[in-house]
């Protein structure tokens, strides 16, 4: 079962619908927390047209890597949009070793909704757009905290704002 909260900011619908596993193999829980939460989207009438953002919490690399097939298939393909993910001991209970999160958007112009992939193109899309709300997805790379959001930052400036200029 999934938790849903809602917010509004700046005349925008904001719903958070959260998720996580219980027990059993990593790829079957997050197959089950995908499910769990596209049930608690449905019941807020969205979809996942509507998520603009998933951010995937993983137990740890091992279970991280057991997820990969499911994970490319379940939040890369039909739930495409902005996304993160973070290992986390502590964000999971019992034997889970998977959580999630969708925030989705209740867009005033669904035609709006833009999805920019990285140039060249990786795995995971680079930001989404949708009405004036910016979505971007999380990035690692081996560097120090400040260096490496240094380095995003003007990425961002440099790519995604002059792109949205296109958006409206």
């Amino acid at each position: 079962m999934a938790e849903v909260r809602r917010t509004y900011l700046r005349g925008a619908e904001i719903t958070v619908v959260n998720a996580g596993g219980a027990s059993g193999a990593p790829g079957r829980q997050l197959e089950s927390v995908v499910e769990a939460c596209r049930a608690a989207l449905a019941e807020e009438e969205l979809s996942k047209v509507d998520v603009a953002l998933s951010r995937l919490w993983m137990r740890d690399r091992e279970s991280a890597a057991a997820l990969n097939d499911q994970r490319e298939r379940l939040l890369r393909g039909e739930f495409r949009s902005a996304s993160s993910s973070f290992f986390s001991h502590q964000r999971m209970s019992g034997e889970g070793v998977v959580a999630l999160e969708f925030y989705a958007v209740r867009p005033l112009d669904r035609s709006t909704r833009k999805i920019v992939t990285f140039d060249p193109p990786r795995r995971y899309a680079h930001y989404l757009a949708v009405d004036d709300w910016l979505f971007l997805s999380g990035m690692v790379g081996a560097a120090s905290i400040e260096d490496a959001v240094s380095r995003y930052v003007q990425a961002v400036k440099s790519d995604a704002f002059p792109a949205l200029e296109n958006c409206y």
